[in-house]
């Protein structure tokens, strides 16, 4: 590798008037730099953010230049990639990059889609249906998918509006403290 990095320029139509190119304006919003040392080695990292005025996100563009013990460039590379794909593009490089240095690829626990209703605050008219549905002897399944939440969310809820999670139809006992004289004899 010669260590060149290859520079993109883009400016609005007519920005170079008489110049003969037709090239587009990026404005750039965010800059960052990084230099650090690691086992005799040089790096050096830029990412830029991009807004193009033709374009409804921004572009990203990464640059990396590592210099070995002598100075001649080892590693040289850039991306570019829209804001919306690069999280993807940089998971799938560090583990393409993992495994040709013979690392063990990262485990990614790739997340399910959440209900609709998932964080979104329980209203007084909510917990009434959901304890009348779970005394009813609804299925837990079906009141959860109803209610656009997850099956642990409605078990966690249940205690909290008097019902018993372990016992569809049931209600929780009361606590030892707000019950009756004679029931704790019996």
């Amino acid at each position: 590798m010669n260590g060149d990095v290859g520079v993109v320029i883009r400016a609005e139509p007519g920005f170079l008037a008489g110049s003969g190119l037709n090239v587009w304006a990026m404005t750039t919003i965010e800059e960052h730099r990084t230099q650090f040392r690691r086992d005799d080695h040089d790096y050096r990292l830029e990412v830029i953010a991009q807004e193009d005025a033709a374009a409804a996100e921004r572009q990203v563009t990464v640059r990396l230049n590592v210099s070995g013990p002598d100075g001649r460039a080892v590693a040289t590379g850039q991306v570019e990639a829209a804001s919306s794909v690069l999280a993807a593009v940089a998971e799938a490089l560090a583990d393409e990059l993992l495994a040709a240095a013979g690392q063990p690829r990262r485990y990614r626990h790739r997340r399910r889609e959440q209900p609709s209703n998932t964080g979104r605050p329980w209203t007084a008219a909510l917990d009434a249906e959901l304890e009348k549905r779970w005394i009813a002897g609804e299925d837990l399944r079906d009141i959860a998918e109803s209610f656009g939440r997850t099956q642990s969310a409605i078990l966690r809820r249940l205690p909290l509006i008097g019902c018993d999670p372990y016992t569809p139809g049931a209600y929780l006992p009361p606590p030892p403290s707000q019950r009756d004289d004679e029931a704790l004899a019996s």
